[in-house]
């Protein structure tokens, strides 16, 4: 495979391999990719997760104390099951 890079980016590569950060500018293109990648399947996941929630009804609004009696409410009816 052969890659043509716009100047500034030929130039950018040249200087992480100056640095000794890397070997050689296939080292830089292979991290480069694999870090597009890792983003691409934190994308997907998070479309994913969109999706779900759209999916899953309407939003409502509901505040802590509401949530807090609601959570006591149902420990009480458990504790009162026993």
């Amino acid at each position: 495979m052969s890659v043509v890079l716009p100047a500034r980016l030929q130039r950018f590569v040249e200087e992480q391999v100056a640095s000794g950060q890397y070997r050689s500018a296939d080292e830089v293109l292979v991290e480069a990719v694999r870090l597009m990648d890792e983003r691409e399947r934190q994308l997907a996941a998070l479309r994913a997760d969109i999706r779900k929630g759209l999916e899953s009804g309407p939003a409502f609004e509901i505040s802590i104390d509401e949530i807090i009696e609601q959570a006591r409410r149902e420990l009480e009816a458990e504790a009162g099951q026993r």
